[in-house]
């Protein structure tokens, strides 16, 4: 199933769509993320959610983790312990840069490992680390779905 994400203006919602059909609304973004991401890779984020519940301040990273697995950004190297993660999406941002993630020297080379990760039994997490653990565990082929959000607009009546 490819869904995706949509803001429309009108109502002031965002919704989880399935093509043009509405599968569900939400009043925030985070909350239809959730549920795209529960529809999409529910294995990844059963164990996001536990994680949250555990270590509450670990949400938004442990949310985008998930969507990094679910758009396929997440791949393994010839190392058992080493992935190679690309960046998160950004419509108009610059190419993607690639990380190098050691899941068992729990390090990361982008700048959130580097400067705000924060420790989690000791040892320092980013949403790439926990998308290689993601993969580690549940060894799911990525769907490819996409997780930017579009902008429903209605045109003006005269």
């Amino acid at each position: 199933m490819e869904t995706r994400l949509i803001y429309n203006a009108t109502e002031r919602l965002y919704e989880v769509r399935l093509g043009i059909r509405v599968l569900s609304s939400y009043g925030t973004k985070e909350e239809a993320l959730i549920a795209q991401l529960s529809g999409e890779a529910p294995a990844a984020m059963e164990i996001a959610q536990k994680l949250i519940k555990s270590y509450p301040d670990l949400q938004g990273r442990a949310i985008k983790a998930v969507a990094l697995l679910a758009q396929g950004a997440v791949e393994a190297t010839e190392h058992p312990n080493l992935f190679n993660v690309r960046s998160q999406e950004k419509p108009g941002s610059r190419p993607k840069e690639v990380y190098l993630v050691d899941v068992n020297a729990s390090t990361c080379t982008c700048l959130d490992w580097e400067r705000n990760a924060p420790l989690l039994n000791g040892r320092k997490v980013c949403k790439h680390i926990l998308a290689a653990l993601y993969l580690r565990r549940v060894g799911i082929r990525p769907s490819g779905i996409s997780v930017r959000t579009e902008r429903l607009c209605h045109e003006k009546r005269p």
